[in-house]
C-alpha cells in the first residue's frame, strides 16, 4: 500500500493514551490502523493493514525509532492484545505483518 489515507496529521486519541498504559508510540500505533481501517472500509477493502516497521515509523513522522516502534507493537500485540498480528495469507514470502485493531479489547480496555 503507497499512498496514505493522510500523511499530514496524526490525532492522538487520550482514550489510546489511557488504555496503552501511557505510552504514547503505541497509542499513535492505534490511530495509525483505525486511519487505515477506516480508510480501506470507505474503498470496501478488508480491514487488515499491512505496514512494515519503516511505513509505520513514517507515518510517526520519524518521532520514534524502529526498536521503539517494535516495543511497542509487542506491547500491543502480546501484552494488551489491543491489536492482531498477523502474515500475509495471500503472499508467505511477504516478511511485513497485517495489522488490525482488537475492537472487543479496545472496548473491554475503555469500559
Amino acid at each position: 500500500m503507497s499512498t496514505s489515507p493522510n500523511l499530514t496529521y496524526l490525532k492522538l486519541c487520550k482514550e489510546y493514551v489511557q488504555i496503552t498504559q501511557r505510552n504514547y508510540c503505541a497509542a499513535k500505533i492505534l490511530a495509525i490502523i483505525e486511519g487505515w481501517q477506516q480508510w480501506k472500509a470507505k474503498h470496501k477493502l478488508d480491514d487488515w493493514v499491512r505496514l512494515t516497521l519503516e511505513q509505520i515509523r513514517e507515518h510517526l513522522f520519524e518521532e520514534y525509532s524502529i526498536e521503539t516502534i517494535r516495543q511497542a507493537l509487542a506491547k500491543l500485540t502480546n501484552k494488551l492484545h489491543l491489536l492482531k498480528r498477523r502474515n500475509n495469507p495471500k503472499a508467505k514470502y511477504d516478511r511485513a505483518y497485517q495489522y488490525q485493531l482488537n475492537r472487543e479489547a479496545i472496548e473491554q480496555a475503555l469500559a
